[in-house]
Order: C-alpha cells, then sequence, then structure tokens
C-alpha cells in the first residue's frame, strides 16, 4: 500500500477550498485560514481521525470534508484507504456527502418551525443582542451578549439561588442553541454568534419592533489612536471595506509541513498572528479596583474591605476571581468593556502564608498567578491574628522561611503589614499611583477568538509583547476580564496532567509536592489504579497498605510520604 502523507494532502485541499471561498467572498474563508494554519504548523504525521480533529479549528464539518476528498483521492488513484479512517470514507459509513459539507454548494436542510421566542423573554433578548452588538458576525462573549439583552428582557440574567431562584434569563441560550439559531465557538472565552436562520429571525423581530434601521453601534467600533473604524469604514489606498479585508488575512504559502510560520500584521484590521486587538488611548478608560468576594474581614464584617475603600474615593467592586485576591482593571469609559491591568495581589495572614507553605497551597497558588501573565505579583501579609507570643515562637521558623521563599526563590513582591487597616492605606495608594501611570499610557487589548490552553495562551500575550511593548512602539500589552476569568479558572483549562494531581492533593497527607511525584512517575490514573490492582493480589493486607513504600522509599524532606499518607492512597487508590 502507498503510503500517505496526509499531512501535505489535507494542507492542499484545505488550501484549495479556501481560494474558492474566498472568490467567493465567503465569511468562510476566514474560518478555513485558521484550520489550514494550525495544520500546516502540526509537528506530527497525521495517521489517525483522532489526531486530525485534535487540531485546532478543525471542527466536525472540515473534518468530515476531508474524509470525503480522502475517499476521492483513494479511489481515483487505486489506493487503498488508511486502516484508521476507513469508518470515514466507506460508502454508508460514517460522515456526511460531500454535497452536504459545503454551505456555499448545498445548504444544510433544517428543520421546518414555527417557533418564534416570546417577546421580551431570554431567547428573544439575546437574538437582539447578538444581531445588534454583531453585525459582522464574528462572535461575541456571554457578557457582551448580556450587557446589551438586559434592557430587552423582563427577567434578570443572573440567578439568586439564595431566594431559590435558580434559573436566569441566560436559560434561553440553551433553546436557540439547540433550534440551530445561535453557534457557540471557541474554549476560553466562549463566544456566540448568530446563524444564518437566527440573523434572519432577529432581523425580523426587530422589524416588527420598528427598530432595525440598521445603523453601526458603538461596540462595533474599533478605538485606534482616535481613529473610530466601523465595519463598512473603507481604506483610502485600496477602496475595499474593512470588513472584507478580514477574509484576506495573510497566510503562510510556504510548505505546508512547516512548523514554525512567520507571524503576520494587519494594521488595518487589528490582527496579529492570527489574533485580533483593539487599542485603549490614554483618557478613554477608568481605574477600578477589584475584590476577591471571598476576602472578607470576619463573618460579621464581611464588606469591611470595600467600605472603607470606598469611603477613601476609590472605584471598587467585589467579585469572584479566578485568581488572586485584590487586582485592579481598566474599564473602557464608551463601551464599558474590561480589561486586567498588569497588577495582581494575593492577602494572607502571616501565619497562613507559613501554613500554606507547608502543605503545599503556596505552590500551587503561586503557579496560577504566574499562569496569568501579569507581570506584577505582590503578597500583602498581615501580621495580625498571631495572638500569643508562645504560638509566635512556635511558627518562627516556618514564618522566617516563607519569607524568604516569596523574595528570593519565587521573585514576587512582599508587603508586610500589622494591621488591615495599614493593608487598605496601601491598596488606595497603589490605586492612585496606578491612575496616574495609565494616564499617559496606551493598551493594547488581546483579543484571543479561542484559548485552549493556559500554556498557548502565555505563548500568544508573549508574543504580543514582543512586537508592541518596545520603545517605539509604547504600547502594555493586557488581556479582557473575560479571558483572564476563564483560562485561570480551576477547572476550564486544566489538563489531565494538572487534574490528576488535584486529585492526588485530595487525599490526607499528600501535598502538592508530593503529587507531583506520584504524578510525574505513573503519568495518568489508569496507571496508578493498575499498579495496585496488579501489583497487591498475593499480598497480605499490611503490605498492601505499604507498597507505594517500594517506589519513593528513598524521598526525604517535604517528598517523603509517611506511613498514614501510604494507608490513605492505598484505601483512596487501591481498595477495590
Amino acid at each position: 500500500m502507498e503510503n500517505l502523507d496526509l499531512n501535505v494532502l489535507f494542507a492542499e485541499w484545505l488550501e484549495t477550498k479556501q481560494d474558492e471561498l474566498m472568490k467567493k467572498g465567503s465569511k468562510l474563508a476566514y474560518a478555513y485560514g485558521k484550520a489550514l494554519d494550525k495544520l500546516k504548523s502540526y509537528p506530527e504525521p497525521i495517521t489517525t481521525p483522532k489526531q486530525l480533529k485534535g487540531i485546532q479549528f478543525v471542527g466536525e464539518k472540515i473534518f468530515m470534508l476531508l474524509c470525503m476528498k480522502l475517499k476521492k483521492y483513494c479511489s481515483e488513484h487505486s489506493i487503498t484507504p488508511p486502516p484508521a479512517f476507513e469508518n470515514y470514507v466507506v460508502e454508508n459509513e460514517g460522515g456526511k456527502r460531500l454535497a452536504e459539507l459545503d454551505d456555499e454548494n448545498t445548504k444544510k436542510k433544517r428543520r421546518i418551525t414555527n417557533w418564534v421566542p416570546k417577546r421580551r423573554s431570554g431567547s428573544w433578548a439575546i437574538l437582539v443582542s447578538l444581531y445588534k452588538k454583531d453585525r459582522s458576525r464574528r462572535g461575541i462573549t456571554k457578557e457582551d451578549v448580556i450587557a446589551g439583552a438586559s434592557q430587552y428582557c423582563d427577567s434578570s440574567f443572573t440567578s439568586n439561588p439564595a431566594a431559590r431562584d435558580f434559573y436566569s434569563a441566560w436559560d434561553g441560550i440553551k433553546t436557540l442553541l439547540k433550534r440551530e439559531l445561535v453557534d457557540c465557538v471557541g474554549r476560553a472565552p466562549k463566544v456566540y454568534l448568530l446563524t444564518d436562520l437566527g440573523f434572519n429571525m432577529a432581523k425580523l423581530i426587530l422589524q416588527k419592533e420598528g427598530g432595525d434601521s440598521s445603523p453601526v453601534r458603538e461596540s462595533e467600533m474599533s478605538f485606534d489612536n482616535g481613529v473610530r473604524v466601523t465595519p463598512t469604514s473603507r481604506s483610502e489606498n485600496d477602496g475595499v471595506s474593512i470588513d472584507s479585508l478580514a477574509l484576506f488575512v495573510p497566510t503562510e504559502a510556504s510548505s505546508p509541513l512547516r512548523n514554525k510560520p512567520s507571524k503576520t500584521h494587519d494594521r488595518v484590521q487589528k490582527v496579529f498572528d492570527g489574533v485580533s486587538y483593539d487599542i485603549w488611548m490614554p483618557g478613554e478608560f477608568d481605574i477600578v479596583l477589584i475584590m476577591d468576594n471571598r476576602e472578607v474581614r470576619s463573618l460579621t464584617e464581611r464588606d469591611f474591605f470595600q467600605r472603607r475603600i470606598v469611603d477613601n474615593n476609590v472605584k471598587c467592586e467585589v467579585r469572584n476571581l479566578s485568581v488572586g485576591d485584590v487586582l485592579w482593571i481598566a474599564k473602557h469609559s464608551k463601551t464599558g468593556k474590561e480589561v486586567v491591568l498588569n497588577y495582581v495581589c494575593e492577602r494572607k495572614r502571616l501565619d497562613d502564608l507559613a501554613m500554606s507553605i507547608k502543605d503545599g497551597r503556596f505552590v500551587e497558588q503561586k503557579n496560577r498567578l504566574r499562569k496569568s501573565g501579569l507581570k506584577n505579583v505582590y503578597y500583602l501579609v498581615e501580621e495580625g491574628g498571631l495572638g500569643d507570643v508562645e504560638r509566635i515562637m512556635l511558627m518562627k521558623k516556618a514564618i522566617e522561611t516563607s519569607i524568604a521563599m516569596v523574595i528570593t526563590v519565587s521573585n514576587l513582591f512582599l508587603q508586610r503589614f500589622r494591621r488591615s487597616d495599614d493593608t487598605i492605606e496601601w491598596l488606595v495608594t497603589m490605586t492612585q499611583i496606578l491612575k496616574d501611570r495609565y494616564s499617559t499610557r496606551r493598551l493594547l487589548v488581546v483579543k484571543p477568538q479561542s484559548v485552549n490552553s493556559q500554556t498557548e495562551y502565555l505563548q500568544m500575550l508573549e508574543s504580543f509583547r514582543e512586537k508592541f511593548e518596545t520603545r517605539e512602539a509604547g504600547y502594555e500589552c493586557v488581556h479582557t476580564m473575560a479571558v483572564y476569568q476563564a483560562t485561570l479558572a480551576k477547572t476550564n483549562m486544566m489538563t489531565v496532567k494538572e487534574m490528576f494531581i488535584m486529585m492526588l492533593m485530595l487525599v490526607r497527607g499528600i501535598s502538592f509536592e508530593k503529587a507531583v511525584m506520584i504524578q510525574n512517575h505513573f503519568g495518568t490514573p489508569k496507571r496508578l489504579l493498575e499498579y495496585y490492582h496488579e501489583e497487591k493480589r498475593a499480598l497480605p493486607e499490611p503490605q498492601k497498605q505499604m507498597l507505594m513504600n517500594e517506589l519513593f522509599n528513598n524521598q526525604i524532606g517535604s517528598k517523603k510520604i509517611n506511613k498514614a499518607a501510604l494507608v490513605a492512597m492505598y484505601e483512596t487508590w487501591g481498595v477495590e
């Protein structure tokens, strides 16, 4: 059987398809171009459908199109299809007809339905919001949808479990997705956009309401050096509409197997290396201090910090933060959009900092703060709470070690305070310093359409900083609040490795260091289970409990697993 280079074939077919769509002026060309870029840079030979499906931007439609092309190629050249792809290319097995895969040739048949959302319901308001705020139909985040939909809905988009109100108007999105009126793409953050059916329905709704004069909305404008660029604006140089330029973002024309394509920059469309960005000028945004909603002084003074900060004429809001206890954001005065500035704080009592180093929480928190991509990380340590001298003396060594680790090993900023009032005074002063700093600084807002992992996001952010944070350019690269919250949530972007470590840390006596050591040895939960179940069958119970000691008995210090932890590991992972 002839060995097929699927990487090359798939890239050629995608490139041909993209060219066809570009000639027709279809917006699908941009999506196919993104998939083509990722396919070209894929580092391994593609041999299975799982590999092909795993490539970013290769969705079900593109996947089946490539399978149909493969079937046709094998038939024309009398070649046996690769075994792994047989179920996708053999007649009547898996997949769809080629004609059904091309929206430009044969439109997908949709269910005939007379369903129309109830006026001013959640679904109705979401359709109206998407139509008004996303006329280019590239997709907007949940926060942006809700910001535009709230005024058109009689129900709240926020649930209130305390009042036994577990549903919100946002639940209407499920109906719209099910009825194929709205599409959801991406991972962090997810973005929503109208399908052709949804666009037509929203247009009819607004025409009935008498409110569709199709003006350009403020949210569709891009601010760059004080110049507004709208989707209908034209370039004076070439006469091509800005909206259509999105279809002609330069793609790599080199070998499909090139691992590191050169970065492209479209200044007019504001796209660098395939990622959109925006420019905020000084004076267009306000600085707001954000506190985590779990940051309380006591059960009876839950709003102590916010009250005291607001009393000092500082804008302060309380929310649930994915990482950090305090951070600063910039809020655009016209659009209301929010970006995270490069400053974040973790607040701890001195004894709690020492204990967090002992039990591994400090390392885990430090790693998550590092993955945030924020340059300035502060540890705010309060000495209050250590009521008696005896306790202070008992923890003296741990406290000294914790402070040394923060300053030297972790390369973080440490601020020590005697009382909560001192912490508040520092936060107020820091806010004023940041206001002065950003009164003359331009912000470059990175707006990725989809992010698959925290590592990918950090690489993208670093690429932007290398390009724009130069003395000549004079920008500071920041990311949106929505991306910050989504990429740093404890489970949203978690890899199998990180999930396994978190599972191990649930076992009593297994710290972060021990969990990392065990994960490095076994790799996956399945291999750990197999180890216990294969090795322990012929052993008496006491030896079964100590089984893991054979692997890690030479470890010392914080990595040494004591007897109690060995028993707990066996009871959690070894008992059938």
